[in-house]
């Protein structure tokens, strides 16, 4: 009897080993992010040579939207159609998502036609300064390996975006209309499904 008690303490205590054991599986984590989708409506943008920087900014979070596979990355966005968003609107509708991270998209035009390439702004005046600053230099590095874009250091810019979203927030200018390459580029099918790729992919690295 005494042998038996003791077999079944001794498998009664592997058992309770084998469940305590075994740590808990990690939920992945849920990242909320806003994507501004600039100008829209009555405001155009820049426009150049037919270009228009309201449409092809659309056209790019569109692709976004339908590329993202990630259930874990929840993406909502400021215009979604043609209309016109005030930025007091698109700042309220920010703040009251409170996302990990916005994200505004712009095309840049240039009196000079050689300027050309990606931009990136944060402020440093903004609720999450240092959050913003880290995302906007994982936007250059991504831009610099991905070897399809051209671009530069991080720049502090005072966008009422930046300055008045309650989250880390970023603009990024997809390059030039008034630069033959980016502009041709900026048209491409392929090369929007790149450009939102790219986007996607810093965007679930928060």
């Amino acid at each position: 009897m005494n042998t038996y008690l003791k077999v079944a303490t001794a498998l009664l205590a592997i058992t309770l080993f084998a469940f305590t054991a075994t740590p808990p599986e990690k939920k992945p984590k849920t990242i909320t992010a806003v994507i501004d989708v600039s100008h829209g409506g009555t405001d155009a943008g820049m426009q150049h040579n037919l270009l228009v920087e309201k449409e092809i900014v659309r056209q790019i979070a569109e692709k976004m939207a339908n590329l993202n596979k990630n259930q874990n990355l929840k993406l909502h966005f400021t215009r979604k159609e043609d209309q016109t968003v005030s930025l007091h609107n698109r700042v309220g509708y920010i703040n009251a998502i409170q996302p990990d991270v916005v994200l505004s998209l712009h095309i840049n035009a240039n009196d000079k036609e050689s300027a050309s390439g990606v931009s990136v702004f944060y402020s440093e005046n903004g609720a999450h300064t240092q959050n913003a600053q880290q995302f906007a230099n994982r936007l250059v590095s991504a831009f610099e390996a991905d070897g399809v874009f051209s671009t530069t250091e991080p720049r502090i810019a005072p966008f009422y975006i930046l300055k008045n979203s309650e989250a880390p927030a970023v603009v990024v200018e997809l390059g030039y209309l008034t630069n033959p390459h980016d502009s041709k580029q900026l048209q491409d099918e392929a090369y929007q499904d790149h450009i939102a790729k790219t986007l996607l992919s810093v965007i679930e690295g928060q």
